[in-house]
């Protein structure tokens, strides 16, 4: 908390800087990154309903079985990253909470890794790259993500 006051104070120092120097190119500066906010309210809402949720109905039993730390846990949190849409950021608090439910690093490094498939993007990324192209590529990148999940298991949570 403290360090997200420190942030804004040093951002509305660094706005009356530039606004004293600066008034117009700052209010359009200003005004852009207002309207960056407006879009991002709308998602912050969702995802901070979505974390109130998990926080009701969701419970730390359930969670570990699903996303346990084994290879039905990186398979679902592989699937799991395919179906979430948005940006990535937008995820980070559900994340967390996940995290604090005992969700392991290692399942959460396979879904932030495999967000580059998007099953939404696959006839598009056909018509531009081709199909042999496509199927490689998610074909790759499942496998990696994977694969950065056991090795972030086996050099962190190990303690190597």
């Amino acid at each position: 908390m403290r360090s997200g006051i420190i942030m804004l104070s040093i951002t509305i120092l660094i706005y009356g800087v530039f606004f004293y120097f600066f008034p117009d190119k700052t209010y359009i500066a200003f005004m852009k990154s207002f309207h960056i906010f407006e879009k991002l309210l709308l998602v912050l809402l969702i995802i901070f309903i979505f974390t109130i949720l998990s926080n009701l109905f969701i419970n730390k039993d359930r969670i570990s079985k699903y996303f346990s730390n084994s290879f039905r846990g990186y398979f679902t949190s592989l699937f799991a990253s395919w179906v979430a849409m948005g940006p990535t950021y937008a995820w980070y608090p559900l994340l967390s909470t996940l995290k604090e439910k005992g969700i392991k690093d290692s399942v959460l490094v396979v879904f932030l890794f495999a967000r580059g498939i998007k099953p939404i993007w696959l006839p598009l990324m056909i018509v531009f790259f081709g199909l042999k192209y496509t199927i490689i590529f998610v074909i790759i990148v499942s496998i990696f993500a994977v694969l950065q999940g056991f090795l972030y298991k086996y050099v962190f949570e190990n303690n190597i």
